[in-house]
């Protein structure tokens, strides 16, 4: 399966996603029980919109697994479904198995932000700089969230 997963990274890399679906595949049916093919997969139709697909490949990759990375692709793809609240929690088991994992903190930014929750955009999205320098949109996201939390408050006049 180890062989599988590697030739199938590359097909990704290359964008020919048919054939690293086909190699995917094969390797699970080598080995029906190896996470790491599970959650290329769930990637690979995650990234492809195919989301019923991705969903249950990811459960399948925690299941097996449960690693940071897997809790981290079932949490981006719950988020691609508007299922923030399961989507924060995954983020949060991910960053609970590996606490360096900035790409959990990168997608806490993420549905932060998605969710108008300016405190924690901000928290988060200052987390992932200081963790990853390099991740340009994050800094973004923390200027909005900082621009958002200083507007002053409308209230609705009744």
């Amino acid at each position: 399966p180890v062989a599988h997963r590697r030739v199938a990274r590359q097909y990704i890399r290359l964008g020919i996603l048919d054939r690293a679906a086909d190699y995917l595949t094969a390797a699970l049916r080598m080995d029906s029980r190896d996470a790491a093919a599970y959650e290329l997969r769930a990637r690979l139709w995650r990234d492809a919109g195919l989301l019923g697909e991705a969903l249950g490949d990811a459960y399948r990759a925690v299941y097996f697994g449960g690693s940071a990375s897997s809790q981290n692709t079932l949490g981006t793809i719950l988020h691609y479904l508007n299922h923030h609240a399961s989507a924060r929690e995954r983020y949060r088991l991910a960053l609970k198995l590996d606490s360096s994992a900035f790409y959990a903190v990168a997608n806490l930014c993420a549905v932060a932000l998605d969710d108008g929750d300016t405190s924690l955009t901000i928290e988060t999205c200052s987390r992932v700089i200081q963790m990853a320098p390099g991740l340009a949109p994050h800094a973004l996201n923390l200027r909005a969230a900082t621009a958002l939390e200083a507007q002053p408050k409308r209230y609705p006049i009744p």
